[in-house]
This record gives C-alpha cells, structure tokens and sequence, in this order.
C-alpha cells in the first residue's frame, strides 16, 4: 500500500515547484520566487514542514556549511506526480558537497563532451 500524499499548502507546493524546476535554491531564493508572499511570512516554518515530510533535505557543502536546499527522491516523485512537471525538468540532482566535487564533474562531461584539455 503506498503512503497517502500529504496535502500541503500552496506555499510549499511552490517551494517545491521552485526547487524542482531550478535544481536548488537558498532560502532567500525561495522567498524572492514566490508571488505575493508576505515579507512577515515564516518561510523557515514551511521548510521545516517540507523537511518533515521528507520532500526536501538541506544542501551542504565543506565543513557542513548549509548551501539551501534540495528535493529529495519522494520530493522529485511529489513534483511529477502532483506538480505534473515535466519528468526531463525534474533528472538531475546537485550531488556535489565541494568545490572539489563540482570540478570533478566538470571535467567528466568535459571528457564525455570531447572538450577535455589535452
């Protein structure tokens, strides 16, 4: 039996649409995409929420400094599913920690791509 789908309100399902069509976001990021939020909205209450849920997790980098956030697999499921965005939109995840990570990565589609210094 599959777990039933939380309902949520339309503040977090743009949270979640945000962070679906752009990957990632900082929290700032969140709050300037959504229209007519109020600035004494508590936007740290609906990620606590969405973390709750366990539609979104924390992006951290080096020394556990927080980066924003990030959907998680159910959050990347809840986007397709009841979002009904686009599957290509929602295909990759930022997976790197570091500087160091991010490059690595680069220089993997630079050597898939043919563009690899020789």
């Amino acid at each position: 039996m599959r777990k039933k789908t939380p309902a949520l309100r339309q503040v977090d399902s743009e949270i979640i649409r945000h962070l679906a069509l752009n990957r990632f976001a900082r929290q700032s990021d969140l709050f300037a995409s959504i229209l007519g939020i109020v600035p004494s909205y508590n936007m740290r209450r609906s990620i606590r929420r969405l973390k709750a849920y366990r539609l979104i997790e924390s992006l951290v980098g080096d020394g556990e400094t927080p980066l924003g956030y990030r959907l998680t697999k159910q959050g990347l499921r809840y986007a397709e599913e009841i979002l009904r965005i686009p599957g290509h939109s929602l295909k990759s995840r930022p997976a790197y920690r570091s500087q160091f990570d991010h490059d690595c990565i680069v220089n993997e589609v630079r050597i898939l791509s043919g563009v690899a210094y020789r």
